[in-house]
């Protein structure tokens, strides 16, 4: 076998040419859209991660622990609640369309 004859082959013709560039690019695009869900996720959770340790005192205030740390610790909880936000915001935005799932699917819910 030659290889001109390998390469005739091959080749796609016609639709089968239209249907796998449909294919590569709806590939690429739902790459694009995992990485790019993927990413947000885990600048929430680094976020999370950064701002977390000031949680607690915020329940203590007006009490003997410094009030510098009670005003980060209010100040840490409004950013932990935009964060939280963000997650939700991502969450409904990746079940765009799809809100039926959350019906059938348990883990989800």
């Amino acid at each position: 076998m030659s290889s001109s004859t390998l390469e005739a082959t091959t080749l796609p013709a016609g639709p089968a040419i239209v249907e796998a560039r449909l294919v590569r690019w709806y590939f690429y695009a739902a790459l694009t859209y995992l990485f790019l869900s993927m990413s947000a996720g885990l600048l929430v959770a680094l976020q999370l991660v950064h701002w977390n340790p000031l949680q607690g005192i915020h329940h203590f205030l007006y009490t003997p622990i410094p009030m510098f740390l009670q005003y980060g610790a209010v100040i840490s909880t409004i950013a932990v609640e935009l964060v939280v936000a963000t997650v939700v915001i991502d969450f409904m935005g990746t079940l765009r369309g799809r809100g039926r799932i959350l019906a059938g699917n348990l883990p989800i819910r």
